[in-house]
């Protein structure tokens, strides 16, 4: 059964110094929204990849947003430096 339609967003002041509780983030929002392990360890390493991107790219202040809506799960990350990523996935 698909989760309800759900929103979670975090304001990062420099990614950095949190990227281990990134992984942690990701992985929780993700199995919330009812992916397996495979599709959980996939998406978290696009997601992950988005944010070292934005961070070599010299972005300190981060915007992660997940949100669930009619079926799909869109993700996004945008760095102050203006780098963006953002995805989407059908729910499970």
């Amino acid at each position: 059964m698909t989760p309800p339609d759900f929103f979670f967003g975090l304001d990062l002041s420099d990614h950095a110094h949190f990227e281990r509780m990134m992984t942690d983030v990701i992985a929780s929002v993700l199995r919330h929204a009812g992916y397996d392990a495979k599709a959980t360890s996939s998406i978290g390493d696009e997601l992950r990849r988005a944010l070292a991107d934005g961070a070599k790219h010299g972005g300190r202040r981060c915007d992660v947003r997940f949100e669930a809506h009619d079926g799909k799960l869109s993700m996004s990350v945008a760095f102050d430096r203006g780098t963006e990523w953002r995805g989407s996935r059908a729910l499970p």
